[in-house]
C-alpha cells in the first residue's frame, strides 16, 4: 500500500475528538520508523497529534515473509525506538499501545503472537503507557476448532485469512478501544 498522507476520518469540534488515520496495512514497526516523518510532528488543520495509538505486531511476526519478519526481541527494540521518536517529535502527545489481535490457525490456545503481545505489555508497563490488549480479547474469544480459525464471527471468512476482522470483529476492537479511552 502507498501512503498519501494523514486522512481525517472524523472531525471533532467543541472539544470532540478528531480522528486521523496515518496507518498503512501491512506495516511493521521498522516500516513505521522508516516513515516517521509522515505522522510525527505533522500538522493537520494547523494542529499536531494529541494522541498516538500504535497497533503493530501481526506483520512483524510473519515468519513466511522475510521482508517483514523480526524476532520478538527486535520487535521490542524497534517499538521502543518508535516511542522514543514520538516522545521527541511530539512531546505533548499521549501514546497508547495496542497489542496485535490475531493471526493463528485456531487449533491451539498458544498463539504465534504471544511473544510480541508480551513484549508490548512489558514495554507498556515499564514506560507507564496505557495498553489496549486486543490480543487477550481475541484469545479469550477463541474456540479451538471452530470456523474462521477459531474466531467464528470475529474474523472475515470471505477474506479467507486468519487476521482480517469481520464487521463484528471490528466492533469488538472498537469497543476494546473505547473501554480503554474511558
Amino acid at each position: 500500500m502507498k501512503y498519501d498522507g494523514p486522512i481525517e476520518i472524523q472531525r471533532g469540534n467543541n472539544g470532540i475528538l478528531s480522528v486521523i488515520r496515518s496507518g498503512i496495512g501491512g506495516n511493521t514497526v521498522q516500516r513505521l520508523l522508516n516513515r516517521k516523518t509522515d505522522f510525527i510532528g505533522k500538522e493537520i488543520g494547523g494542529r499536531t497529534a494529541d494522541l498516538f495509538i500504535i497497533n503493530v505486531g501481526i506483520n512483524d511476526a510473519l515468519k513466511c515473509d522475510p521482508c517483514k519478519y523480526v524476532t520478538s526481541e527486535t520487535f521490542a527494540d524497534n517499538l521502543n525506538a518508535l516511542i522514543d521518536e514520538i516522545e521527541k517529535g511530539a512531546p505533548n502527545a499521549d501514546i497508547i499501545l495496542m497489542t496485535p489481535s490475531y493471526n493463528d490457525t485456531g487449533d491451539s490456545n498458544i498463539s504465534n503472537l504471544d511473544p510480541y503481545a508480551n513484549k508490548m505489555r512489558s514495554i507498556a508497563k515499564a514506560r507507564q503507557i496505557p495498553l489496549i490488549d486486543l490480543h487477550k480479547a481475541w484469545m479469550d474469544h477463541l474456540v479451538i476448532g471452530t470456523e474462521n480459525y477459531g474466531q467464528q464471527d470475529w474474523l472475515s471468512g470471505v477474506a479467507g485469512d486468519s487476521c482480517h476482522p469481520s464487521d463484528i470483529g471490528h466492533k469488538a476492537i472498537a469497543q476494546t478501544i473505547l473501554d480503554c479511552l474511558k
